[in-house]
């Protein structure tokens, strides 16, 4: 098993924008060496910060999804609209989040992610665009991100990523409980 060090590099050297790999090649790479090696923990370091920063496990989000440039301007806009219809719901939901995790609650507050879920109702334009879980699958992502990067993440999982499990009808939820009850038959 490679040292932690080893990792780190190796990860910056294929996250790099001066890689010269394919992009292709390059997350064909890192998906291998998440796969075999896993990540290195950052949790210490990271607890310890008073400045959000974007940790190799964010970037490795940010790569993952195709997330290259981000418009703060954009969710500063988004922001700046208030509470959206679906305000009180997404209230509902991000008090409980990760609420027994003491590295976790002292991370991310629960404004960020009341911020960060009420920018993706508005941007979706649509007033059902909440359903409960969201917030379980910001969270983390506001955890290993600034919250600029966290929501253009968000919305790249919501549109690009797995956009049915975000759906209020949760098809793509019901979709994998599907796949994995025909799994199971196999095992």
């Amino acid at each position: 098993m490679p040292s932690s060090e080893f990792l780190i590099k190796k990860y910056n050297q294929l996250l790099a924008p001066s890689c010269e790999r394919p992009v292709a090649d390059r997350l064909a790479l890192l998906r291998t060496v998440v796969l075999q090696y896993g990540i290195p923990d950052e949790v210490a370091m990271q607890s310890e910060q008073k400045v959000a920063v974007c940790s190799l496990r964010g970037r490795l989000w940010k790569a993952f999804l195709g997330v290259g440039h981000m418009d703060p301007e954009r969710y500063l806009k988004l922001v700046a609209k208030g509470p959206s219809a679906q305000f009180d719901k997404i209230g509902q939901d991000t008090f409980r989040t990760f609420a027994n995790n003491r590295v976790f609650t002292s991370a991310v507050p629960e404004e960020k992610l009341i911020r960060l879920l009420n920018a993706y109702v508005h941007a979706s334009g649509k007033p059902d665009t909440y359903v409960q879980g969201m917030n379980v699958l910001a969270a983390p992502l506001l955890f290993v991100l600034p919250e600029v990067d966290a929501f253009h993440c968000f919305e790249a999982m919501g549109e690009r990523s797995f956009p049915t499990y975000l759906r209020p009808n949760c098809e793509g939820a019901l979709a994998g409980t599907r796949l994995v009850d025909q799994i199971l038959k196999y095992v």
